[in-house]
C-alpha cells in the first residue's frame, strides 16, 4: 500500500480524517461524563438519546442531498456548522457561567451536521478510487483513524477536566480549517459528472425519488445482507462499553477497570501495528473470502471475551476481536462500493450509518439483559449472533453481484 499512488483528494482525505479524529477524540469519549456532571445521570440519558436521534437524522438528510447536489456542498456546510456546534458547546462551557443546555444545543447540531457530512465522504472516497485501490484507502482510513484516536484520547484524559472549553474552541477551529481545504482543494467529480449526465427534467425527478430508493435497498438481499453485518458489528463492538464492562468490574471489582482501560489500549495498539501487515498478508484473498474470515474470528474473540474469567484468556479475546476488525472495515467498504448505484451513493452510506448507530444503541439494551441473563446466557446470544451471521455472510458468496474469485 503505497499512499503516493492515491489520489492528491485521497491524500487530503486522510489527512483531514487524522486531523478530525484526533481533536474530535479529545473531547467527545468524555461528553457522557460531562453532562453527569453538570445535570446528573438520568437527565444526561436523555441528552445522549437526543443527540443520536440527531445524528440518525443527519445521516438520513446528508445521504439523501449528496447524491442530489453533490458531495462537496454538503461538507462544506457539515464541516461549517459543525464547527459552529462546538463553539456554542464552548460559550456554554463557560468557566463564569456554564449552561448544560447551551452545550446540548451545541452537541445536537455537531451530531446533526457531521452526520450530514459523513455519507457525503463516503461517497467521495468512491468517487475517488478505482476497484483496483479501493480497498488500500479503505485501509489507511482506518489505520489513519486508530491512531489519531489513540492519539487523541490520550490527550484529552490529560487536558479535557482542566482545559474543556479550550478544546472545544480547538476541535471548532479543526472543522473550519477542514471546511477552508475541501473549499479551496477538492473538485466535486460526482457534482461534475451530474451537471454533464442529468437533464433538469431529470433532476426535478430525483427529488421525489427517495422512497423508490429506499424500496430498491429494501429488495436487494446483498445490500440487505450487508446492513445486518454492518448493525451486528456495531452492536458487538459497543459490547465493552456496556455489558461487559459490567461484567469485568463485577467479576474482578476494582481491578476491572484496569482490565477494561487496558483491553481499549490493547485493541488499538494492535490496530495501529497490525493493519497494513494483515492487509497485505490477505491481499490475494477476495472481499467476500475475506469477510467470511472475519465473522468467524471476529465472534470467537467475542464469546472469549464474554466467557473467560482469566484475564490472559480476555486479553487474547481481545487480540482475536482486533484481527476481526481490521478485516472487515476494508473488506465491507470495498463490497458496499461495488454493489450500490453510482447515483445513490452517498444515500446508500447515509443507511449504513443510521444502521451503525441503530446497532451501538442497541447495545445498551444489553445492560437491562443482565438481570435476566447469567453471564453463560450471554456467550450463547453472542454465539447465536455470530453464526447467524456467518451463515449470512456465505449466503452473499453465492450471488453473483460478488466477486468471489
Amino acid at each position: 500500500m503505497d499512499i503516493r499512488t492515491f489520489s492528491s483528494a485521497i491524500r487530503l482525505r486522510i489527512a483531514l480524517r487524522f486531523l478530525t479524529i484526533f481533536s474530535n477524540t479529545m473531547v467527545m469519549p468524555y461528553v457522557v461524563v460531562f453532562f453527569v456532571e453538570q445535570v446528573g445521570a438520568k437527565t444526561a440519558t436523555w441528552m445522549t438519546i437526543c443527540t443520536g436521534i440527531s445524528g440518525i437524522n443527519g445521516y438520513l438528510i446528508g445521504g439523501k442531498m449528496a447524491d442530489q447536489y453533490g458531495r462537496k456542498k454538503l461538507i462544506l456546510i457539515g464541516e461549517f456548522l459543525t464547527g459552529a456546534g462546538f463553539i456554542i458547546v464552548a460559550i456554554g462551557n463557560m468557566p463564569v457561567d456554564s449552561n448544560p443546555y447551551i452545550s446540548l444545543i451545541g452537541f445536537i447540531i455537531i451530531f446533526l451536521f457531521s452526520s450530514m457530512a459523513s455519507p457525503a465522504y463516503s461517497g467521495f472516497v468512491i468517487d475517488e478510487t478505482t476497484k483496483g485501490n479501493r480497498k488500500n484507502v479503505y485501509t489507511a482510513l482506518k489505520w489513519t483513524a486508530y491512531l489519531s484516536f489513540a492519539l487523541g484520547s490520550l490527550t484529552g484524559g490529560f487536558l479535557f477536566n482542566q482545559f474543556a472549553t479550550i478544546l472545544f474552541v480547538v476541535v471548532a477551529c479543526s472543522s473550519f480549517l477542514s471546511f477552508a481545504c475541501v473549499l479551496i482543494w477538492i473538485e466535486d467529480k460526482y457534482r461534475s459528472t451530474l451537471e454533464r449526465t442529468v437533464t433538469p427534467e431529470i433532476k426535478g425527478k430525483t427529488k421525489h425519488s427517495t422512497l423508490k430508493v429506499y424500496r430498491v435497498m429494501l429488495r436487494d438481499p446483498v445490500f440487505i445482507s450487508l446492513a445486518y453485518v454492518t448493525l451486528t458489528v456495531a452492536l458487538m463492538d459497543e459490547q465493552l462499553s456496556y455489558y461487559l464492562s459490567i461484567r469485568y468490574v463485577s467479576l474482578f471489582e476494582a481491578e476491572g477497570y484496569t482490565i477494561l482501560g487496558f483491553l481499549r489500549t490493547e485493541n488499538t495498539l494492535l490496530a495501529v501495528g497490525l493493519t497494513i501487515f494483515i492487509t497485505r498478508f490477505l491481499k490475494k484473498m477476495s472481499d467476500i473470502n475475506a469477510l467470511i474470515t472475519e465473522s468467524m474470528i471476529f465472534f470467537i474473540g467475542y464469546i472469549l471475551l464474554s466467557i473467560s474469567e482469566i484475564s490472559n484468556i480476555l486479553f487474547l479475546g481481545m487480540a482475536i476481536v482486533t484481527i476481526g476488525e481490521i478485516i472487515f472495515i476494508p473488506s465491507t467498504q470495498a463490497i458496499t462500493a461495488e454493489i450500490i448505484p453510482d447515483e445513490f451513493r452517498s444515500t446508500y452510506s447515509g443507511v449504513l450509518g443510521v444502521v451503525s448507530t441503530v446497532g451501538g444503541l442497541l447495545a445498551s439494551l444489553f445492560i437491562l439483559l443482565t438481570d435476566y441473563f447469567p453471564p453463560v446466557g450471554f456467550t450463547i446470544i453472542y454465539t447465536g449472533i455470530g453464526m447467524f451471521t456467518l451463515m449470512v455472510v456465505l449466503n452473499l458468496k453465492k450471488t453473483n453481484k460478488i466477486e468471489v474469485q
